[in-house]
């Protein structure tokens, strides 16, 4: 069940509670956020329910929440109030080492009300110095202490499953009682609560449902990679499988301007031609850049635009024009650009090709544009 709890104000110096939404689960759970400039030491007696015979006492500690840190301190399976069973509770304890090296407890300022956070009283039995956890009957969880009782602070009655957090802002001597000096821990601090087993399933589940959807949406990327590459390699061999058009045939010259006309034939008119110049365009701009699809207003529409525009302007029979690899990473569509920065111009006489079989080098991509001059 996913519920929400609205924050209590609570208008006392000293404490500021927030109750941020629950998640999913049937545990309630206990986060304290010290705000304050010491290190705060927590120590929890849980009232743990029993069906038949009532509830018992867990108690545990220290849990260790440095300052401008957050911790959860409980974490136990959420139970209502029963015919013969109280509802889930924990009575909990603070101490710290004041700024003269005392250990003492830190006293709710809270004076009763009601809540999921109240004014706690009574003890609780703990090992100064040292991590514990041991249970005890119903009644007074201080009974029967073997180690050190520490007065209660706050009484913690979740009104149901979720994630409680209490923010303390402890600034000074105010509400600390004094126990003693302070003692150095040589054990390792209490673990924090591990989740209760319906948490647990659910976390599991969840996971599992995680790596599901992880494998799923690999195995549609690699088959979406898989058709793009068939897709080009069919597009590769049906223009391997129609080679380019040869050249056209040159045209007959003109006739010989008579004896008399000093300017030549034609006069200073030159007579329009029409032929088509090779374009090679390296294959990953068509593999990887849609130089065949460009979308509208793009980039590779800008840079197609421009090379097609090059080539018309400037294009002799015979020669071919190149796009090599990295020159469409270079081309910025927002600045003025010339076709000759990116396209190379390449002449029958340099050897690069057969002039007689024009054709691409290898790992590049032919077209033919249509020229007339």
């Amino acid at each position: 069940m996913i519920r929400s709890i609205k924050s209590l104000p609570v208008l006392l110096s000293g404490v500021i509670l927030f109750s941020p939404a629950i998640v999913a689960s049937q545990s309630a759970s206990l986060e304290i956020c010290n705000n304050g400039r010491l290190e705060i030491d927590v120590a929890v007696a849980a009232r743990i329910q029993y069906i038949l015979t009532g509830y018992r006492w867990k108690s545990s500690g220290w849990y260790a929440v440095p300052a401008r840190s957050c911790a959860v301190v409980y974490s136990e399976d959420y139970d209502a109030a029963g015919p013969i069973t109280p509802q889930s509770e924990a009575l909990v304890a603070y101490t710290l080492v004041n700024s003269d090296g005392v250990w003492g407890a830190y006293k709710s300022p809270l004076k009763g009300g009601g809540g999921w956070i109240r004014h706690g009283t009574g003890e609780i039995c703990v090992k100064q110095g040292e991590a514990f956890e041991f249970t005890r009957p119903a009644g007074d969880p201080a009974a029967s202490c073997d180690g050190r009782k520490i007065p209660v602070s706050d009484e913690f009655l979740p009104d149901g499953p979720g994630k409680f957090t209490l923010t303390m802002e402890w600034e000074g001597d105010s509400f600390f009682v004094p126990l003693g000096k302070a003692v150095p821990s040589s054990n390792t601090p209490a673990k924090p609560p591990e989740d209760s087993v319906g948490m647990q399933l659910l976390k599991a589940l969840a996971k599992a449902a995680a790596e599901e959807r992880q494998k799923q949406d690999q195995a549609e990327a690699e088959e979406r990679q898989r058709q793009a590459q068939a897709a080009e390699a069919q597009r590769q061999a049906e223009l391997a499988a129609t080679p380019p058009p040869p050249p056209a045939a040159p045209s007959d010259p003109p006739p010989s301007p008579p004896a008399d006309d000093p300017i030549g034939g034609g006069g200073l008119i030159t007579p329009p031609s029409s032929f088509k110049s090779l374009l090679c365009v390296s294959e990953d701009l068509v593999i990887n850049n849609s130089w065949n699809q460009p979308e509208a207003g793009s980039k590779m529409a800008a840079f197609k635009d421009l090379a097609g525009r090059y080539i018309v302007s400037v294009a002799k029979p015979g020669w071919e024009y190149w796009i090599a690899q990295g020159q469409y990473e270079r081309f910025d569509p927002a600045a003025a650009s010339s076709g000759d920065e990116f396209i190379s111009a390449v002449s029958p006489d340099s050897g690069k090709f057969d002039a007689f079989d024009p054709q691409c080098p290898s790992g590049y991509s032919a077209f033919w544009v249509q020229v007339r001059h």
